[in-house]
């Protein structure tokens, strides 16, 4: 009897063990992957922060987000992929993501938006120079010259594009080029000059380059402050247009040549004539694409290509007849970029093939435009206009209307600056625009804090970016 209970005890100890593990327990909790955030743009008052899909056992079970940004949480259980929190300041912040699933699991990605250091440069209506914060709720860093009454340079020669080189500025004034802190806005020095700058300022190699209403291209060194050399125009020639370098050579019109000149010795190399008109804006600031000069003058409607080191002509095209009424203004630029010649002109802006000399597109009238990649961003007809450079077929027109071209005669800029667009009009003292979308991101207005921006100077993480009528990026 005994045996036959033990025997009975080992086999139902046997069978119950048997039976556990044939049904093990599944646990509830199902684990979610790894994910990654990063933080896409950062603006003045914005940042956009992305992250991508978190992985999950069941991939019916929907993961949700939360976003802490800081102290704050700015998203709660979303199932999305993107947030953009405004009203941000420019101090740097810390957050993480956290993704969580339907059974409780969790996993968490952090991220670091760093502080937005930008600025931009641009005159009042007494034509000081200043220097403010980029920003909807910007504020003045300094202003010079705050105690002047008179405008600096006089008249449209304190319009002209500055040139900054590290915490330097130069900024052509009446009779005088003059170099500020940047950070300060303090004047270093000056140096006296014959006649006023009527160009941007063009700085290379440690020397500034200038064009005087006197007829005059002047070189100074900023070494030693003094004016290295000066280039005297011919006698019956007039205004002088901005200078462009390449390859050590300085070129520029006067109202019926273009000039090619060391720019070390300030010795001439070569001169193109051409007919003198009537008008002293007769030429367009000329440009390069390291190979041949292109300009345009208005006295026999043509657009011109020489070669660099010889001044020879490769082509000219005819843009008009003289019946039609075809201007240029004081401050009209060739532009180039990727083989294509654009020219804004009174009534119309063309773009020219720049190995053939051949019109491939034209629309209205522009601002400067600013280029990125294969596409050309211009304002015309009341709108901001994103188009292919080859064909100028539109790819968007902003919803918002862009006033940017002056009626006293200059042309503003459009500065890129990755995917941002900033551009000064007569309504607004300046425009944060998304280059991908045509969609204003930040609009600063102009009156209220009586500022007038023709051609704004962007400086972001200690980045200068200048529009095309700034000599330096010709």
């Amino acid at each position: 009897m005994r045996i036959y209970v033990c025997c009975f005890g080992i086999l139902v100890i046997l069978f119950s063990g048997c039976k556990k593990n044939s049904s093990p327990v599944v646990p509830t909790d199902k684990p979610i992957g790894a994910f990654t955030v990063t933080v896409a743009d950062r603006g003045a008052n914005y940042a956009v922060i992305n992250w991508t899909q978190a992985t999950t056992v069941d991939p019916k079970d929907a993961v949700t987000y939360t976003v802490i940004l800081g102290s704050d949480t700015i998203l709660l259980n979303k199932l999305q992929y993107t947030v953009t929190p405004a009203n941000l300041t420019p101090n740097a912040y810390h957050g993480k993501v956290i993704a969580r699933n339907s059974q409780g699991s969790a996993m968490v990605d952090t991220f670091y938006v760093s502080a937005f250091n930008g600025y931009f440069l641009g005159f009042s209506f007494s034509f000081s120079y200043s220097k403010y914060t980029l920003s909807a709720n910007y504020s003045s860093l300094w202003s010079f010259p705050s105690s002047y009454n008179v405008p600096m340079g006089g008249s449209y020669y304190s319009y002209n594009t500055p040139a900054i080189s590290g915490d330097t500025l130069f900024i052509g004034e009446s009779k005088v080029m003059t170099a500020l802190s940047l950070k300060t806005g303090t004047r270093l020095w000056s140096v006296a000059t014959t006649g006023s700058s009527q160009s941007s300022v063009l700085y290379d190699k440690g020397m500034v380059y200038t064009a005087t209403d006197a007829q005059k291209m002047i070189a100074i060194n900023t070494s030693n402050h003094t004016v290295k050399w000066t280039f005297d125009a011919p006698v019956n020639t007039t205004l002088l247009t901005e200078p462009i370098i390449v390859n050590n050579t300085l070129y520029f019109c006067s109202s019926n040549s273009l000039f090619a000149i060391d720019a070390a010795t300030g010795i001439k190399k070569w001169s193109y004539y051409f007919v003198n008109g009537d008008n002293v804006a007769n030429c367009s600031t000329p440009t390069s694409d390291g190979v041949n000069i292109y300009f345009t003058v208005m006295s026999t409607r043509s657009m011109l290509s020489l070669n660099a080191q010889s001044g020879t002509l490769n082509w000219q095209y005819i843009y008009g007849t003289q019946a039609e009424s075809i201007f240029l203004n004081n401050r009209n630029i060739t532009q180039i970029h990727n083989g294509v010649i654009l020219q804004t002109l009174g009534p119309k802006t063309i773009a020219v093939n720049a190995t053939t000399g051949s019109l491939l597109w034209n629309v209205p009238t522009s601002c400067n435009p600013g280029f990125r990649g294969d596409t050309v961003y211009m304002c015309y007809s009341g709108k901001m206009h994103a188009l292919n450079i080859k064909t100028g077929t539109q790819i968007w027109q902003s919803a918002d209307a862009f006033d940017v071209v002056y009626n006293n005669g200059y042309n503003s800029d459009i500065v890129v600056v990755g995917n941002k667009l900033y551009a000064s009009g007569n309504n607004c003292l300046l425009t944060e625009v998304n280059a991908d979308t045509g969609k204003t991101s930040m609009s600063i207005s102009s009156y209220a804090a009586g500022l007038y921006v023709v051609f704004p100077v962007v400086i972001l993480n200690n980045k200068t970016y200048y529009g095309n009528s700034s000599a330096v990026v010709r």
